[in-house]
């Protein structure tokens, strides 16, 4: 049985409006990572936002110490 997820990825065309809607309209907060990375949180579970025709591959000279775990 799966008790949670680490975490999902969403895509948007418009990054202004996702985040009006993820944070204005139902109350997430939100993460910026070290590569401008973004990801909203609710409780323990996290939505990682990528923006569509954005390069899927981390560009950071040094990762996070977060995503090393």
């Amino acid at each position: 049985m799966i008790a949670h997820l680490d975490h999902l990825v969403l895509t948007t065309d418009n990054e202004a409006e996702c985040l009006h809607f993820y944070i204005d309209l139902l109350g997430m907060t939100l993460d910026t990572f070290c590569c401008r990375r973004k990801a909203f949180r609710f409780g323990n579970q996290k939505i990682n936002l990528r923006v569509k025709g954005a390069s899927s591959s981390t560009k950071c000279i040094r990762p996070c110490r977060a995503h090393l775990i």
